[in-house]
């Protein structure tokens, strides 16, 4: 593994961000959109003062990867996106004796001279080549380990490499765009938990609960059987795109609990088509009137994931294409 130091401008940085030879999108990290607003705009303030910012850290192949400032390097690419404006609360930016104000203000309403001091702004990174991935996955465990990932991220770093972005392929699929999972939702990196929670209904194996613990030994036992679980994670993204060229509107009931029995049922009928036409029918009238089945919202309330929850939901809805 070789790792180089180099101090690049914000300028250069959002350069090559914009001309896809940086990418933001490696399986090991978070969505974006994890901080709140006061430490977006003191982000923006360190670089306009100068104040130290942490490194990012890259993993150079034919783009480079950002494994480590995911979160800096979209906040500062929104803001100059005019995608957010500074708190408030931020004091002035003194340059050759003149005040210039910044609180509150979008990129486009700052001074020329503070929108020329933030694009010259350097900012340092680490690149890393000829590196195993397990180089990455250590550097990127060690980097986090003063910031505590929850248990849906924590999982990332179980997998192997080729099974890690099989399914974040299914965690990125439009079709969850579609369903009421919140934007927390997504910010927290739920779409994984559901991603493995999807293959297990899926897998042929036997379902017992969704405890945390449970879906980190599965998600291990992925790693044993590659082939298999790859073979898994095709047929998920199979039955993702029927069901996004199916159903065109967002359904706002269909919640985290329910989108893993959903795609469960669609796979049972997806090679016949009268079957298939019927459970969407079903699916639209059961959705509408979501807050009224309560004979299915009794496994929604508590212990969500366990083992009699988790079969009840799942057998209310493979009923519903026997």
């Amino acid at each position: 593994m070789k790792v180089s130091l180099k101090t690049k401008t914000v300028s250069n940085l959002l350069y090559n961000l914009k001309k896809g030879k940086i990418t933001l999108e490696h399986p090991l990290q978070r969505q974006t959109g994890q901080w709140n607003r006061k430490a977006q705009s003191e982000l923006i303030d360190s670089l306009l003062r100068e104040y130290i910012v942490p490194p990012l850290c890259f993993q150079v192949e034919e783009v480079s990867y950002d494994i480590d400032g995911v979160q800096r390097l979209s906040i500062i690419d929104n803001y100059m996106k005019n995608q957010f404006a500074l708190s408030k609360h931020l004091k002035p930016i003194l340059i050759d004796g003149q005040e210039h104000i910044i609180a509150g203000k979008k990129y486009e309403q700052l001074d020329e001279e503070i929108k020329e001091l933030l694009k010259a702004a350097q900012i340092h990174v680490y690149e890393i080549s000829d590196a195993t991935m397990e180089d990455i996955y250590e550097n990127f465990r060690r980097l986090n380990n003063g910031k505590p990932l929850n248990k849906a991220q924590k999982l990332a770093v179980c997998m192997d490499e080729e099974v890690n972005e099989a399914i974040h392929k299914i965690m990125s699929h439009p079709f969850l765009r579609k369903t009421g999972m919140t934007a927390g939702d997504f910010k927290a990196d739920n779409t994984r938990n559901i991603a493995c929670q999807m293959m297990i209904l899926l897998g042929g194996g036997v379902v017992t609960d969704f405890h945390a613990s449970s879906i980190e030994k599965y998600v291990r036992s992925l790693n044993e059987r590659k082939e298999e679980s790859l073979s898994v994670v095709n047929r998920v993204l199979e039955v993702l795109d029927e069901l996004d060229h199916k159903i065109e509107e967002k359904i706002p009931s269909m919640k985290k609990l329910s989108i893993p029995m959903v795609v469960a049922a669609m796979e049972k009928v997806m090679e016949n088509p009268e079957k298939e036409n019927a459970y969407l029918e079903w699916l639209k009238e059961f959705f509408e009137n979501y807050g009224s089945k309560e004979d299915y919202l009794m496994y929604c309330k508590k212990s969500t994931a366990s083992a009699e929850n988790v079969m009840g939901r799942l057998n209310y809805f493979l009923k519903a294409v026997e």
